[in-house]
């Protein structure tokens, strides 16, 4: 027998003097009754949600199952028990059985491991008696002692009267948040996050494996005799009590809805409103009827810088003299070190002795506001209108983020505020429509009202090209006195122009054309009919065929890399080859493609375009495929880049806008817009070796790779502290930076080190640093073991506890989308499905159970335990394995029936219904845990919001109906 299935044995079986039991099938724990307390299926839904932050006492687990069950309250049921239990302990507590020849096993769970004991009779077996015969008994008497303190401690009135107070909060929760098999393993979650009696996440896996395979765990091991009994008790006891007076409705509900405990702070330091409307935009993305709005604003971002008008230059450019150093050009050397030899004054400088005059940091420009006047004459209606609204959506968020947003809309010689923050602002704006072929009228108000912030600014109008050329127009321009203006003019053919306007003429700044073919057009979700990939086969689901997937998915597998934009979200790859795309924070993911090349990622990249790319895998010849995903126009392309190189490269990296192939030996410089090879270097310098992104370390110290866009260097990196592990760039700020042993984090330009409250007191390992360079994630190790993830915030200078989710802590200040990528609970465990006798589709769990989809009291589409009185299961028939598509690594079951009707069993948590009718819509269902959400073949989207993204979908009635179709049919 294993150590891992004697720790299953030693965890599962309860211990002498439980109050609790299994029953004989294994399939619930009951009371010492017969009376349950929780199914096995529940039990396993939280193990598995617990077993990553380690699992807390069965016993305690089991008990607040029990208080979750309808019974609880019940004459004979879980409450009465509890209290007549706790109250056998308090008036008598029996002595433990005298040694005999037995094998002890006990749980540590403090060191989350298996300890192992014999007792002093077996041991004395194989050495002399002791000198002193009482002291065989010591054992004995220290378990008797400690016994005695549990049945103590259980005896108070306090600790009886808190647990079950805490346990009847739980059960007065509403039915939805504690009802369902996954709200209780959320409530599971929630109630044992502060507990520190917990299993090694080792320790939980293996318990976890063992429990939800099926088997009896009387068959695991013969059962212990496992002393302490009262002493299990109270370590239950308190790991409920740790968490259960933190449990209340609006917790609960919050976590299950947005994975938060609390609501947001909105007193916390303003968004600036660039990044306000790039959040917006983000946010839009997903919206069935502002989606195409938010893409096109999202392109023209890179086309609407507005240059900062130049202020009068003083005689010092760069201020005065503050400081002498010893680094700096030559031509700020200071004069007294030209009396030196020539011999010695270079020796000074090699050797950094020389002193140099330090600069006084240049005066920081003051806050622009950016004032916006948009047109919205009779030249702009229809789609004009809508590329003049992303225009000025990409100019307010490249706007100072410093200042402040100011927008208008013309009306005749009058302007009206346009908030250009929010979905009811776009939408107002939109709705409001004027009659005037150019907005000159508007002018000398827009431009008044800018003056009156008595604040630097910029002017820009947004109108139609047409409009600039009015006669009328240039009436009113030269009348107004031109003042510094700028106007971006659109036409209806997708032309974008943006000009300095002065007396002498319109200045060209920038410039682009864009395709307008999306713009007015539906969301993908709401296309009438879905793009079916050509061959795909008529056997499979259509849903497969549609590339991005039509429903937001559930994530089931881990990230092996992810990426992230301040302006497109997160995007991810996970480890069954698919890439998903975080673009809300209250939405699940976007699943961009599922054909990911097998074999390890090597980077990837979200540029602010929102395009993604992929390098994984190897294909023949040496060659390196990359994806390339743009997430707007949700389109896929795949290229192969030629190396020079023979073996895998060890990473992908980008700089300045090429894509960096680092091998053992040399490194490769790519276009990654079409995947041809710039340039190669011959050779990496000897004996450095790739430490992470673009550092190299040696004998010699830390190198940087830096491509120019003509060559590739290896430019030394002055690192003065001792123990540097890693570099990393930082947004914003020139040079390197580095992290050492000790946790100090100093910057390589000058030296110097980031102030910090508290540093870790004991070794650390890095573990990665953020998109940005802001946040850097370390480890913290005792001896040779992590005793914890921390994340050090350099911009306010704090080190915290990374928690549960160190992509969300690391990420999650970029784009709120980033701190929204935890589990969500499906069921996708099923053997079979079938019809029951009611007429209503079945699936079958591999624990026997039978589950159905139904409506709750509000209306949402669940999956519900079939019940008794409702005829049963049916006839069965197993879901079979079947073959996939090429290319994807996710798995497919078919169950069919004898007229061609088949269910289709997805491992992405997703089920797929296609009916021998061909006239009947296909149907693809999300197999979450609570509401579902799910798609039909003829474009419609119904249920829950969190996986159709839209909120204009229709009620889960109709999806029920579409499931009803399919039953009549197949039966």
């Amino acid at each position: 027998m294993t150590d891992a299935r004697a720790l299953a044995a030693a965890y599962l079986l309860p211990p002498a003097e439980a109050c609790w039991c299994w029953t004989e099938d294994a399939a619930a724990v009951t009371w010492a009754d017969g009376h349950l307390m929780a199914l096995r299926e529940e039990l396993e839904a939280a193990a598995s949600r617990l077993q990553k932050q380690g699992l807390p006492p069965f016993g305690a687990m089991a008990l607040l199952l029990s208080a979750a069950q309808e019974c609880w309250l019940d004459p004979g049921g879980g409450r009465e028990h509890l209290v007549r239990y706790l109250g056998h302990v308090a008036r008598a507590a029996p002595a433990p059985a005298p040694p005999g020849p037995r094998r002890t096993i006990r749980i540590d769970m403090r060191r989350g491991s298996l300890a192992w004991a014999r007792d002093v009779k077996n041991a004395a077996r194989r050495q002399p008696p002791p000198a002193n015969p009482a002291r065989a008994l010591e054992p004995y008497d220290r378990e008797a002692s400690a016994r005695e303190q549990a049945r103590k401690k259980l005896s108070r009135p306090a600790l009886a009267r808190d647990l079950l107070a805490g346990l009847d909060r739980v059960h007065a929760l509403p039915p939805r948040l504690r009802g369902t098999v996954g709200a209780k393993a959320l409530l599971a979650e929630l109630v044992f996050e502060p507990s520190t009696q917990r299993l090694s996440a080792e320790s939980s896996a293996a318990v976890v494996q063992e429990l939800c395979s099926g088997a009896d765990p009387a068959q695991l091991a013969p059962p212990p005799v496992a002393a302490g009994g009262l002493e299990t008790l109270l370590a239950d006891v308190e790991a409920l009590l740790a968490g259960l007076g933190a449990i209340d409705e609006e917790r609960v509900e919050m976590r299950a809805r947005t994975g938060l405990d609390r609501p947001l702070d909105p007193h916390g330091k303003p968004v600036p409103p660039p990044e306000q409307v790039r959040n917006l935009l983000g946010s839009l993305l997903g919206d069935s009827e502002l989606a195409g709005l938010a893409k096109l604003s999202l392109s023209l971002m890179a086309a609407v810088h507005v240059p900062r008008a130049l202020s009068t230059s003083e005689e010092l450019q760069l201020g005065g003299v503050s400081d002498l150093t010893n680094r700096g050009p030559l031509d700020r050397l200071l004069v007294s070190e030209l009396a030196h030899d020539d011999l010695t004054l270079a020796v000074r400088i090699a050797l950094n002795e020389a002193l140099y005059l330090r600069r006084e940091a240049p005066p920081r420009n003051p806050p622009v506001v950016r004032g916006i006047l948009l047109d919205s004459g009779i030249r702009l209606w229809g789609v004009p209108r809508l590329f003049a609204t992303a225009a000025a959506l990409a100019l307010a968020a490249t706007g100072d983020p410093r200042g402040r947003l100011r927008a208008w809309r013309a009306s005749g010689d009058r302007v009206h505020p346009v908030d250009l923050t929010t979905r009811d602002g776009l939408t107002a704006h939109l709705e409001a429509l004027e009659t005037e072929p150019h907005p000159g009228a508007a002018l000398t108000p827009f431009l008044d009202e800018l003056a009156r912030e008595g604040e630097p600014h910029d002017a820009v109008l947004v109108t139609h090209a047409r409009a600039l050329a009015d006669p009328g127009f240039m009436a009113c321009l030269a009348a107004c006195g031109h003042r510094g203006l700028h106007v971006a003019t659109i036409d209806r053919d997708g032309a974008f122009a943006l000009s300095h306007v002065t007396e002498r003429g319109a200045r060209p700044i920038g410039g682009a054309r864009l395709s307008l073919e999306g713009l007015g057009a539906p969301a993908a979700g709401k296309s009438e009919q879905p793009l079916v990939a050509p061959g795909f086969g008529r056997e499979l689901p259509l849903a497969l065929s549609v590339e991005p997937f039509p429903l937001l998915v559930p994530l089931l597998a881990r990230f092996s890399h992810s990426a992230v934009s301040r302006a497109h979200g997160l995007a991810s790859v996970t480890e069954d080859g698919r890439v998903l795309h975080w673009f809300a924070a209250d939405r699940g993911p976007r699943e961009l493609t599922a054909q990911v090349p097998p074999g390890r990622v090597h980077g990837m990249h979200l540029d602010d375009e929102g395009t993604v790319r992929v390098v994984a895998g190897r294909a023949p010849g040496g060659r390196i495929p990359m994806l390339i995903i743009r997430t707007g126009a949700a389109r896929t392309s795949r290229c192969e880049l030629q190396t020079s190189a023979s073996s895998m490269p060890l990473v992908a990296c980008w700089q300045s806008g090429a894509l960096l192939l680092v091998f053992p030996a040399r490194v490769d410089v790519f276009d990654p817009a079409t995947g041809e090879r710039i340039l190669s270097t011959e050779a990496l310098p000897e004996p450095y070796k790739w430490v992470s992104g673009r550092f190299f370390h040696g004998a010699g110290g830390w190198k940087a790779l830096a491509f120019d866009g003509q060559a590739l260097r290896f430019e030394p990196v002055p690192v003065e502290l001792p123990h540097t592990m890693a570099l990393f760039d930082r947004e914003g700020l020139d040079g390197p930076w580095g992290i050492t042993l000790e946790g100090q984090v100093f910057s390589t330009v000058d030296g110097a080190v980031v102030p910090m409250p508290s540093a870790p007191e004991r070794a650390i390992r890095f573990v990665a640093a953020s998109s940005d360079g802001q946040r850097v994630a370390i480890q913290v190790v005792a001896g040779d073991q992590p005793a914890g993830d921390f994340v050090i915030d350099l911009a306010r200078q704090e080190l915290g506890p990374a928690g549960s989710d160190l992509l969300a802590a690391l990420e999650g200040p970029i784009h709120p989308a980033a701190a929204a990528t935890g589990w969500h609970e499906v069921r996708h465990r099923f053997r079979a499905a079938g019809i029951s006798a009611a007429g209503q589709l079945v699936l079958e769990s591999r624990s026997g159970s039978c589950v159905t989809p139904g409506l709750t009291g509000g209306g949402d589409l669940v999956l519900e335990k079939l019940a008794a009185a409702q005829g049963g299961c049916g006839r069965l028939i197993a879901l079979e394995p079947i073959e996939v598509p090429p290319g994807v690594r996710y798995r497919l079951h078919r169950a069919g029936w004898p007229d061609g009707s088949a269910v289709f069993l997805d491992s992405r948590g997703l089920l797929h219904l296609k009916s021998a009718d061909r006239r009947l819509p296909e149907t693809t269902l999300v197999l979450a845990a609570g509401p579902i959400g799910g798609w039909t073949s003829d474009g419609k989207l119904a249920g829950c919001e969190y996986f159709t993204g839209d909120p204009e979908s229709l009620p889960a009635s109709a999806l029920l109906a579409h499931i009803d179709r399919f039953v009549q049919v197949a039966r």
